[in-house]
């Protein structure tokens, strides 16, 4: 479980760990918002898919530093805005797997 506060994490799983789940839960304020969000995850550069925004399946880790980007986009458009708002915030979590 690693928390928002920080955009970087960094964790170490031993060698018969091949894939991760990640499953963001998101604060009680952002859930009444949630279809304002968008959430990306990226392996090494790499989309992972997700029909659902509860959860991703990293595909298989590769030895050494693997790197998850989740990206979080915000619709902030105030209802009576003209002009729309986006915020985006990008969290990068190292996992090193170990040979």
């Amino acid at each position: 479980s690693i928390d928002g506060e920080y955009t970087n994490h960094a964790v170490c799983v031993p060698s018969n760990v091949e894939t991760l789940t990640i499953q963001p839960e998101l604060v009680k304020a952002l859930k009444a918002e949630e279809k304002r969000l968008s959430v990306t995850v990226l392996q090494n550069n790499m989309k992972l898919n997700t029909p659902l925004l509860s959860e991703w399946q990293t595909v298989p880790l590769t030895r050494g530093t693997n790197i998850i980007k989740i990206n979080i986009t915000a619709n902030c458009t105030k209802p009576d805005s003209n002009i729309p708002e986006y915020k985006s915030k990008t969290y990068h979590l190292f996992v090193t797997r170990t040979w």
